[in-house]
């Protein structure tokens, strides 16, 4: 019989309550299970919303937490912004990815991952 939240879970509400914004990233990689794990849990619960986002570089996707009553600066939901998977692929192909945008334009991921290289040495 649980007897609460755990002190992980206790962490990212205090972190919520104070700031509205948790990315749930750690140290290690079992610190960083062990933030997903209490954030689902919470999830759960009703008592935070869990987003999918770019990281800064839009090279992999970063789990976010937001308290439930969170809105963005234009006052859209921030489940608006999360980043799902796609239909087709792999499991792991996510909205926007090289993989995803190499499929709409019909090219390789090698191609999309040069191109885009080019165009950053070119700011």
């Amino acid at each position: 019989m649980s007897r609460g939240p755990g002190h992980v879970q206790r962490s990212i509400l205090d972190l919520l309550e104070s700031q509205g914004v948790v990315t749930l990233g750690g140290a290690t990689r079992a610190e960083t299970s062990a933030n997903v794990r209490a954030a689902r849990q919470l999830e759960r619960a009703g008592r935070c919303v869990l987003v999918r986002l770019w990281n800064g570089r839009h090279t992999h996707a970063v789990l976010v937490a937001f308290r439930p009553d969170y809105r963005l600066a234009d006052g859209t939901d921030p489940k608006s912004l999360s980043v799902d998977r796609v239909p087709y692929g792999t499991r792991s192909t996510l909205t926007g990815s090289l993989r995803d945008i190499a499929r709409q334009d019909g090219v390789s991921k090698t191609q999309i991952a040069r191109d885009l290289a080019r165009a950053a040495q070119k700011k």
